[in-house]
């Protein structure tokens, strides 16, 4: 699985997944496997909202990957994650969401 240190690149890498799953997880592994226990700012990751908050995806409405083992005890900003995200449905009360402000 990729380990993601950066939180540009996480942002890129999911909204590709957006796009295409399958092309991502090529690149990237499966989206379950991701180490994303290093990134600081998810904002806006998986945002499907029109232009209002900035870099969202219109193809991220229908997403709802399986991200419920993510590490995110380092996360400080969660903010717009799931924006008009109206097809997500997994379970996150695992996530560590101390940091977050």
């Amino acid at each position: 699985a990729t380990r993601f240190t950066d939180n540009d690149v996480l942002d890129v890498a999911a909204k590709a997944y957006c796009e295409s799953p399958a092309d991502a997880e090529d690149q990237y592994g499966p989206i379950a496997d991701w180490d994303v226990g290093e990134i600081t700012s998810m904002r806006t990751l998986f945002c499907a909202y029109s232009d209002s908050f900035g870099p969202c995806s219109a193809s991220c409405s229908s997403f709802n990957g399986n991200i419920s083992k993510w590490d995110t005890g380092k996360v400080t900003d969660m903010g717009y994650l799931f924006s008009s995200c109206s097809s997500f449905t997994s379970d996150l009360g695992q996530w560590d969401t101390g940091k977050v402000t």
